[in-house]
């Protein structure tokens, strides 16, 4: 009895690993559809105010995703807010 318990915790596991690979291929994939909305995103927008405000909205949302890249990788971000402040003056200067 207790090889057929075994049993099935294994076809437990297997069915649990199958809808793992089913949530990550759905995660990838909502991903990638709202990525590619995003990048039509100035081809709709007809006021520069808006456009604006979408461009600073993205960039603001990259930044702190490459932070939690970074930090998940076990590395301390130093330079982060330099390269921003770099990128801003930069900006401005031009």
């Amino acid at each position: 009895m207790s090889l057929l318990n075994k049993h099935d915790d294994f076809n437990q596991f297997e069915k649990s690993a199958d809808n793992s690979f089913w949530e990550k291929s759905s995660k990838i994939a909502a991903s990638f559809i709202v990525l590619l909305l995003l990048s039509l995103f100035p081809l709709f927008v007809k006021s520069p105010y808006y456009l604006h405000i979408g461009i600073v909205t993205f960039i603001y949302i990259i930044a702190p995703a490459s932070l939690r890249v970074i930090t998940i990788s076990g590395q301390f971000p130093l330079a982060h807010a330099a390269f921003m402040g770099i990128g801003a003056y930069t900006s401005a200067v031009l």
